[in-house]
């Protein structure tokens, strides 16, 4: 059965990447340089030149992932994630951050997944970022 669990917002802030950044790593070094252990990836927008992704394949847990890349330009229309523990203590591994994005291509096709690293900013990126 599914709880819920209380948290408190400390503050809220946008992440700005740029041009050639990876993604993933980039919101890593964001954490870190912030000093935020513990957030939410709320929403954000922006271009991926290339894109890397796992998703999960088959019906055996945990599953077996099976990595999508390709190059671009895409547009991002959704991220969300944590950053740390947040909401379930042993659920991840402090400081780590997970992302799930959704890109579209030129042609309006939807693509998206568990970011991985190699899904580089292409002109820039916005993330909208609750610290807790």
């Amino acid at each position: 059965m599914g709880h819920a669990v209380p948290l408190k917002v400390k503050g809220m802030e946008v992440w700005l990447l740029d041009a050639g950044e990876d993604l993933l790593e980039g919101l890593k070094t964001m954490a870190e340089e912030r000093g935020v252990s513990n957030g939410l990836i709320l929403s954000g927008f922006g271009s991926l030149s290339t894109l890397s992704v796992k998703n999960p394949v088959g019906g055996n847990f945990p599953p077996p992932m099976a990595s999508t890349k390709g190059t671009g330009p895409y547009e991002m229309v959704a991220i969300t994630g944590t950053i740390g523990e947040v909401a379930v203590k042993g659920d991840t591994v402090h400081g780590k951050v997970h992302v799930h994005i959704a890109v579209t291509d030129k042609d309006g096709r939807a693509l998206g997944g568990s970011l991985d690293v190699g899904s580089k900013v292409f002109w820039k990126a916005q993330i909208n970022v609750a610290i807790l």
